[in-house]
């Protein structure tokens, strides 16, 4: 076997794959990668829980705000009140402070506290008046 044969075995065994260090480090940029990926993703997630919520929070005072103006002026709360809802899809307590401005309206403090401690907590004010009783578009 003359030099020149075993120069050119030599370099198709040199092309023939990849090396053990080129794939260790191929492995290690992979490894770097996705694990950046996965906590961005993992983040991505809890800012979504958070979102949602946030959104049944703010659907929980809407919901006891559209109570406090539909409901007979002697079935409303006359008292604070803090009252634990075991809402599966949406575990909170709902605080309800009042105040009587006079005799015929009171003002409704209705503050949404999320069991979920990375949800703050939200109020709404209502002022609710008595009122003359009857439909007001049948004045003649």
């Amino acid at each position: 076997m003359n030099s020149s044969e075993q120069s050119s075995e030599q370099t198709s065994l040199k092309r023939g794959g990849f090396s053990l260090l080129e794939v260790m480090v191929a492995i290690t940029l992979l490894a770097v990668i996705l694990t950046a990926l996965t906590g961005a993703s993992f983040s991505l997630v809890r800012y979504s829980q958070i979102s949602g919520g946030m959104v049944q929070r703010g659907a929980a005072a809407a919901e006891f705000a559209g109570y406090l103006t539909s409901a007979p002026w002697d079935s409303l709360p006359t008292a604070s009140e803090c009252t634990s809802v075991a809402d599966p899809g949406f575990p909170h307590d709902r605080c309800v402070t009042v105040v009587e401005l006079n005799p015929n309206a009171k003002r409704f403090t209705v503050i949404i506290v999320p069991a979920n401690t990375h949800i703050p907590p939200d109020s709404s004010v209502v002022q609710r008046g008595k009122g003359g009783g009857g439909n007001p578009f049948n004045n003649p």
